[in-house]
């Protein structure tokens, strides 16, 4: 799955099945749980995880308000990008 303890300071290596899937910012991102991340000054709050095809953006917090700005500020999904074309293209028309 995701070795959050790179940048995240994980107490553990959590499977799929210990995340949720949301919406966030319009967007599918897995949401995992509290103790999944040690908490410290530097990482405080639930993780959430946003793919983008090969890339994982991660976000750590315990505001749920800032994780929906932050992961709307991510570059868009392919399946984003392919419906920004298709609408790009049908204003050609």
């Amino acid at each position: 799955m995701f070795d959050l303890s790179i940048g995240f300071g994980a107490v553990d290596n959590p499977e799929l099945d210990d995340w949720t899937e949301v919406e966030i910012a319009g967007r599918r991102v897995l949401r995992g749980v509290q103790a999944m991340v040690m908490q410290t000054e530097h990482a405080r709050g639930i993780p959430y995880i946003y793919d983008v095809g090969d890339l994982h953006f991660g976000v750590v917090t315990d505001d749920e308000a800032w994780a929906n700005e932050a992961v709307g500020l991510l570059p868009p999904s392919s399946a984003e990008q392919d419906a920004i074309l298709t609408a790009d293209s049908s204003d050609l028309g």
